[in-house]
């Protein structure tokens, strides 16, 4: 499988929220990627956090959207 990351200069946490929700719209909606999965992860930079850190992060919210976890039972 794939990763990508996408990095949303002057985003809060909402804004990023909304570009999910478009960008997994737009990726069900195309004819040729029906078929495709897709899981979506978010994390928010902090200047304290680590690349990994916050790939880890990304990776953690991705799992609890995924199982429907809620946060901190993970």
């Amino acid at each position: 499988s794939d990763e990508f990351l996408c990095v949303l200069p002057a985003t809060d946490s909402q804004g990023s929220e909304v570009f999910l929700r478009r960008a997994e719209g737009a990726l069900r909606s195309s004819a040729g990627l029906r078929e495709l999965t897709v899981d979506l992860g978010l994390a928010t930079y902090r200047p304290e956090a680590d690349l990994d850190a916050l790939l880890v992060e990304a990776e953690k919210d991705m799992e609890r959207k995924r199982t429907g976890a809620t946060l901190g039972t993970s």
